[in-house]
């Protein structure tokens, strides 16, 4: 049987930013125009010095408790992604993303992670919802960005799990017209070349997918590409 050979989930791969008030009791401008109180820059930092130590749980706490008290703060809602997977508080991360597109509706970032939470929770329809959202937010920049080939990555993934194979290949074009050195694209897109009746095409991403270091492809590659060439 042939399997999807890759996880969704995208490293965060967050920054850690200091908010620094702008004294003792003055707050500071956020990069949206929020004026953050002193307690709020307090909670922020905390939750980032929590993370980097590995204390998700402390980091989640301080980070709620921010949102409460400067609810249009991105990169507070940001902050959440990391240590909310970590300590598997997925719903308590959808809502806040939910409210995080309240402020910040055309956000593609914001829409790619909402769309994680939804695939973690097998919610196809709204994880490729939510993909779209983000890629459509992108293109409408003309962006041509690693970012956008993760996102039509992403997309693909969800296509290729509820059996719509066109669909799939059409992302993962779009994605390696972006990236094309991405091995994991190659490996999935053969195996939707290959539910679709195309054999000599699949053959040809997995060769490529092993070329470019996705071992787990040797297996298709013994038993149906044998005589494929």
């Amino acid at each position: 049987m042939l399997h999807l050979l890759i996880d969704i989930m995208k490293k965060t791969g967050l920054i850690l930013m200091l908010l620094t008030a702008a004294g003792p009791v003055a707050g500071q401008e956020a990069e949206e125009g929020i004026v953050l109180d002193a307690r709020t820059v307090e909670l922020y930092n905390e939750a980032l010095q929590c993370t980097g130590d590995g204390d998700y749980r402390g980091a989640v706490t301080r980070l709620v408790e921010a949102l409460e008290r400067t609810p249009g703060e991105r990169r507070i809602y940001m902050s959440l992604v990391e240590p909310c997977f970590n300590t598997g508080q997925i719903a308590l991360l959808r809502e806040h993303l939910k409210r995080a597109k309240t402020f910040f509706p055309a956000d593609d970032e914001i829409c790619y992670y909402l769309a994680t939470v939804y695939l973690k929770e097998n919610n196809l329809t709204m994880a490729i919802r939510e993909f779209t959202r983000a890629i459509d937010s992108q293109e409408k920049e003309g962006a041509k960005s690693a970012m956008l080939s993760t996102y039509y990555t992403s997309r693909g993934n969800c296509y290729l799990k509820i059996n719509r194979f066109d669909q799939a290949i059409a992302d993962y074009d779009n994605s390696l017209a972006l990236d094309a050195a991405v091995g994991s694209i190659y490996a999935n897109r053969g195996i939707a070349y290959f539910k679709t009746g195309r054999p000599f095409l699949a053959c040809q991403d997995w060769r490529k997918a092993k070329s470019l270091g996705i071992s787990s492809v040797n297996q298709y590659i013994v038993k149906y590409c044998k005589n494929v060439r």
